[in-house]
C-alpha cells in the first residue's frame, strides 16, 4: 500500500509539472513555486513525520565522498560540455533557446539567474524527491525496484520540459541517459550513505547544461 501511495504522488506530481511546462505555460517563477511545494515541502514533512528517518543524517558530509563529488561532478561537466562541441555540428540546438523562452518565458536576459536557480536549487529538489522521499517511502525489500522505479520516473519527468528540444533519436537517448543518470545516482548515494554525493554530481551536470545554455543564448 505505501509502495503504491508513494507511486501514485510521484504520478501526480510529474503531471501537474509536466502540464505546467508543456500545456499551461506558466512563468518560470510560479514553476518553480509549485516545484519548490511539490518536491520540497510535502516530501520534507512526510519525511519529518516518519520516525525511522534522520532528516539529518540524509545528507551526512564525509571527505572521502567530497572528494569522490568532486571528481564525479567534474568529470560529469567535462563529458557534457566536450559532448556539446562534438555533436554541435550534426544537431540543431537551437530550437532549445526558442523553446524555453515561448514556454516559461527564460531568456538571454534573465537566463544567469534561472542557471544558478537550476545548478544549485532545482538539483538539491530533485535529489531530495527521486532520491530522499523516493528511496524511503517506495521502501521495498528489492532495493533495485526502488532504484529503476525511481530512476523511470526521473526521467520520465523530464520528457514535458524537453518536447520541441531535438530530433527524436536524440530524444530517445536523453531520456535513456537521464534513466541511467538515475541509477547512478541511487548507487552514489548508497555508497557514501547519503544524498550529498548525488547531489553535488547532479549540480555539475547542471552546471554543463547551464554553461552550453550561456553558449546558446550567446551569452558565453
Amino acid at each position: 500500500m505505501r509502495f503504491f501511495l508513494t507511486f501514485l504522488y510521484f504520478v501526480i506530481s510529474c503531471t501537474i509539472l509536466a502540464f505546467v511546462d508543456a500545456v499551461w505555460a506558466l512563468g518560470y517563477a510560479t514553476k518553480s513555486f509549485i516545484k519548490i511545494f511539490l518536491f520540497g515541502l510535502v516530501p520534507f514533512v512526510l519525511l519529518w513525520k516518519c520516525k525511522k528517518v534522520e532528516l539529518l543524517g540524509l545528507f551526512k558530509f564525509s571527505k572521502s565522498s567530497f572528494r569522490k563529488s568532486l571528481s564525479y561532478g567534474g568529470l560529469v561537466y567535462g563529458i557534457i560540455v566536450g559532448g556539446y562541441f562534438l555533436l554541435k555540428p550534426f544537431i540543431d540546438f537551437s530550437n532549445i533557446t526558442t523553446s524555453l523562452n515561448d514556454s516559461v518565458g527564460v531568456s538571454a536576459s534573465n537566463f544567469i539567474i534561472v542557471a544558478l536557480y537550476i545548478s544549485l536549487i532545482n538539483s538539491f529538489l530533485e535529489e531530495f524527491f527521486f532520491r530522499g522521499f523516493g528511496t524511503v517511502f517506495f521502501n521495498v525489500s528489492n532495493r533495485w525496484l526502488t532504484y529503476i522505479t525511481s530512476a523511470a520516473l526521473f526521467a520520465l519527468y523530464h520528457v514535458a520540459m524537453m518536447i520541441g528540444w531535438y530530433d527524436w533519436w536524440v530524444f530517445v537517448l536523453a531520456i535513456i541517459g537521464l534513466f541511467v543518470s538515475g541509477i547512478v545516482f541511487h548507487l552514489l548515494n548508497q555508497a557514501s550513505h547519503s544524498l550529498y554525493t548525488s547531489w553535488f554530481v547532479h549540480m555539475c551536470s547542471n552546471l554543463g547544461i547551464n554553461t552550453v545554455g550561456l553558449i546558446l543564448f550567446g551569452i558565453l
